[in-house]
């Protein structure tokens, strides 16, 4: 399905309108859709590993910035609507970039936790098993500590066949940055 908040270029005659904002892709054009997909996942990726690896990572909040996140956001206490509202505050004020919300899985309309899918890379299947630590990698699973679910996604490594080594992914690098903007506010 195609909706609004894919925000991706796909020609109006590749899709079956259903609604206003929603539709599915014809099948005559899936395998279109899928490269020009992927295709963007990949200058998506490439865009973000750029501003990681430019200058961008040590972006500051003003002390007038901070003080106004920490009155207007409890960051141990945090509904996902607050958590978004975060996030948009963050880039309102250029410390985040308005095309990295999707990877710190913002920027989807709803009450669903929706992260971005990347159909640059190769797919990986998994199946749901209980979890056996207190707190799961979504943000319901934290009860709202936007603090602590920064610093456990930061963690998250990828083999990188290059250096033949473990490395930070993108998305962990940001929510490191994430959790260092959070870290300065709650002080």
């Amino acid at each position: 399905m195609i909706s609004a908040a894919s925000r991706q270029a796909i020609p109006n005659k590749w899709i079956d309108f259903r609604g206003s904002n929603v539709g599915y892709v014809k099948p005559e054009f899936r395998d279109q859709v899928l490269e020009t997909l992927k295709k963007e996942g990949a200058a998506s990726r490439a865009r973000l590993t750029e501003r990681l690896e430019s200058g961008d990572w040590d972006t500051r909040l003003t002390e007038e910035q901070k003080r106004y996140l920490k009155d207007s956001f409890d960051l141990k206490n945090m509904s996902w609507e607050d958590y978004q509202s975060l996030i948009d505050k963050l880039c309102e004020f250029g410390a985040l970039d308005q095309e990295d919300k999707k990877y710190l899985h913002c920027g989807f309309g709803g009450s669903l936790e929706m992260t971005y899918v990347d159909l640059s890379g190769p797919l990986t299947t998994a199946r749901v098993e209980p979890n056996p630590t207190p707190n799961g990698g979504s943000f319901s699973d934290w009860k709202g500590d936007v603090l602590g679910w920064a610093k456990y996604l930061s963690g998250f490594q990828a083999w990188d066949p290059g250096s033949q080594s473990w490395q930070k992914t993108g998305e962990a690098r940001l929510f490191e940055k994430l959790y260092g903007l959070l870290s300065g506010i709650s002080k």
